[in-house]
């Protein structure tokens, strides 16, 4: 069974503690001290259903990045790779 996500406030982390259920990406920090603060938020913290991406969005997600991909593997992505030159020096 389903539980809507507007009724779910919280679920339970693996030691019995609420998790907050984050409804809007808003709520969500847009940097980070370091890794580790990042690790220990998402640690409390989880997506509701209705923000995450459906799977048409994931698909088109998908196949944008294989093009790219593909572009870029074949050099038709307007990027170029930077090759550091390197000098000689006499001595």
């Amino acid at each position: 069974m389903k539980v809507s996500t507007q009724m779910k406030s919280t679920a339970k982390l693996s030691k019995g503690k609420p998790r907050i259920v984050i409804h809007s990406r808003e709520e969500i920090p847009t940097q980070f001290v370091s890794e580790d603060v990042e690790r220990e938020w998402w640690a409390t913290h989880e997506l509701a259903e209705d923000i995450l991406p459906d799977d048409e969005e994931i698909d088109r997600a998908t196949e944008q990045h294989r093009d790219l991909i593909r572009r870029l593997q074949a050099g038709e992505a307007g990027v170029h790779r930077h090759r550091p030159v390197l000098k000689r020096t006499r001595a």
